[in-house]
């Protein structure tokens, strides 16, 4: 759960507006930036799976708490506690984001990937 600092910042931009595409063909991992990818990510392959996510309440708080924990497991079950329907849909649109669509670009997050 490593994305969502970078998310917190413009997630309600997101919501409201799109804020970039992606121009097929090229793949969102070929964005200049990691937080470029995951914008891409967002209005591509992760969309549905971040419109989601929106509609969900303890979601976005969930990904946000978990990253503040900086890895401490103590600490992400205490946000798992506090945000229990926020658990799933946000650990499958960090797997979708980070995982499947920006590893490359966003590498310095993929730690909780494949695990």
């Amino acid at each position: 759960m490593r994305f969502w600092l970078k998310m917190s910042v413009c997630a309600a931009s997101i919501a409201i507006a799109v804020m970039a595409s992606c121009e097929p063909p090229m793949p969102c991992d070929s964005s200049d930036t990691c937080d470029q990818c995951v914008i891409c990510a967002e209005d591509g392959p992760c969309k549905e799976l971040f419109l989601a996510c929106i509609q969900i309440a303890d979601c976005f708080p969930f990904g946000t708490c978990a990253e503040d924990c900086s890895g401490d497991m103590t600490c992400q079950q205490k946000c798992a506690q506090k945000y229990p329907e926020g658990v799933q849909p946000a650990q499958k649109l960090n797997a979708c984001l980070i995982c499947e669509q920006c590893p490359k670009r966003c590498a310095m997050l993929t730690g909780d990937c494949g695990k």
